[in-house]
């Protein structure tokens, strides 16, 4: 009635698992592959509720699309809801929650950024490389985790809107600036997602540069990568290295000696050279494992993001909307954002099982 196609069977991205339980910006990873790299550290032994509900619910939406009309979506209630869309519209309702607790960490995020930005000016006046390096991660981070947390705040509502369309209770005003709010949400994530995959892999990038002593000389860099591979303080991250838990109060003497601290640690771990070395080669092969798997989810964003755009672009923009052109987009999105949660949970099915310490 309303130019959508009758099932409502517009799926959802994999939101940013990290957002729920990060009690910082910078430990934000990208989408579904955050799933990943959290399983293949732990052998896929806690694998997220939410992707395995992601990709039931935009399963269930590609069997709507393609099922023969004969089978009439496995009959109707008397509103018109199909058994498919009672089976859809719950999963899309619980995408909605899932949503939420990102989209509320909002102004936390918002307030990280500019956090990240005021310690930025601290670090920079404290001279130090290192310091420094430390601060524009944060900033990066804290930007990205704003950006996914954005996501949450347009899906969560328009996931509502959507459960609703499917039980046949949204109008169609209601449907279409629903999938709108979706598109603007998703395009930010893209770019997030392309920022956050690059400054992962030149940290990753160092850590090769470093074991292979090419960049060694620079205590920097050498102390960054250390960080990044776990090898300090138990695996504490440069960002905690660097920055007191109240970094808002941190002084610029302080924040350089921490500096120091940490760059004598690194050099007596690159003393260890063969230790040190696997570990930062490990770290880079782990990551450009990881990678891949990112650029795979990103490609499928991508595509689900302009089959879907054919909702905005026809309602709000001068394009014509067509039978065809209506299930093209919608059935490239459906199955674009199936085929994403079924690679995640195969990625980390497939992950290489961590190596038992040695007592």
């Amino acid at each position: 009635a309303f130019g959508l196609s009758s099932s409502a069977r517009v799926a959802t991205a994999i939101v940013p698992q990290s957002l729920e339980t990060a009690s910082h910006a910078q430990s934000s990873r990208s989408f579904a592959t955050r799933a990943y790299q959290h399983n293949s550290k732990h052998a896929f032994c806690n694998m997220s509720f939410e992707t395995w509900v992601g990709l039931l619910r935009n399963g269930l939406c590609v069997i709507s699309d393609t099922l023969p009309e004969g089978y009439q979506q496995f009959g109707y209630f008397e509103n018109g809801m199909s058994t498919l869309n009672a089976l859809i519209a719950p999963l899309q309702f619980a995408a909605a929650l899932f949503n939420l607790r990102g989209a509320l960490k909002f102004p936390k995020a918002l307030s990280d950024v500019r956090a990240a930005r005021a310690l930025r000016d601290v670090a920079a006046a404290s001279k130090n490389s290192l310091a420094e390096a430390a601060a524009a991660r944060r900033v990066v981070d804290a930007t990205v985790a704003a950006c996914y947390a954005f996501l949450s705040l347009t899906l969560s509502p328009a996931f509502v809107v959507l459960a609703k369309n499917s039980c046949k209770r949204a109008v169609g005003w209601e449907v279409e600036w629903a999938l709108g709010a979706m598109q603007v949400g998703l395009a930010v994530a893209l770019v997030a997602m392309r920022v956050e995959a690059r400054a992962t892999w030149a940290r990753a990038e160092n850590c090769e540069a470093v074991a292979r002593k090419s960049g060694a000389t620079d205590a920097a860099a050498r102390a960054q990568a250390c960080c990044d591979a776990g090898l300090v303080d138990d695996g504490a991250s440069l960002d905690a290295c660097v920055f007191s838990p109240l970094a808002e109060k941190d002084a610029p003497t302080a924040i350089k000696a921490r500096c120091g601290a940490l760059a004598k640690k690194a050099s007596d771990l690159a003393n260890d050279h063969t230790a040190t070395k696997a570990a930062l080669l490990g770290h880079h092969a782990k990551t450009a494992r990881d990678q891949n798997v990112g650029l795979a989810v990103w490609w499928l964003n991508v595509i689900a993001f302009f089959g879907y755009a054919v909702f905005p672009l026809t309602y709000f923009g001068p394009f014509e909307r067509t039978d065809d052109n209506e299930w093209t987009g919608n059935f490239a999105g459906d199955l674009a954002w199936t085929v994403e949660p079924a690679l995640v949970i195969l990625a980390a099915a497939l992950a290489p099982k961590p190596k038992a310490k040695a007592a």
